[in-house]
């Protein structure tokens, strides 16, 4: 997910306006090494060192990024409540009229991890707003962007 985006998202808007002095070999470059051009391209603007941007900026893309990584976390807890209750479901062998209270929690499981995806979606469109304010910032300041070119 992290490679998608960088690709996807933060390089295509952080090279915006020299774009057209680029060609197809960029972006296969960058598709192989990716981590390399987030370092030497994006991290050096927005890093915990060197304030670059605006530190509201960074700030609104960490309040952003902390609730995204919470619904990951809840996303992995789920998965694990929900194959315990399954395999506890299994081992009893019970029909489920017997067994109501398994089933119910497996229910709501699959429900709460159906409205985290949802939660998810509705962060994961504030980090890319917050990213976005970040390049702007990039963008914006006639020193960084002479450096970032």
């Amino acid at each position: 997910m992290e490679e998608k985006y960088a690709i996807d998202f933060i390089q295509v808007r952080l090279i915006q306006p020299f774009s057209n002095r680029l060609n197809y070999r960029y972006f296969e470059e960058l598709k192989i090494n990716v981590g390399q051009f987030q370092e030497k391209l994006f991290y050096p603007f927005v890093g915990h060192r060197d304030h670059k941007i605006p530190k509201n900026k960074l700030i609104r893309f960490y309040e952003a990024i902390t609730v995204y990584w919470l619904t990951q976390t809840n996303e992995i807890l789920f998965m694990i409540i929900l194959i315990l209750s399954v395999s506890i479901h299994i081992i009893i062998k019970k029909p489920y009229s017997h067994n109501s209270a398994i089933t119910t929690s497996i229910t709501v499981l699959l429900i709460l991890f159906v409205l985290n995806r949802i939660w998810r979606n509705r962060i994961m469109e504030r980090v890319r707003n917050a990213t976005y304010e970040e390049i702007k910032a990039i963008h914006e300041d006639e020193e960084l962007l002479k450096e970032l070119e």
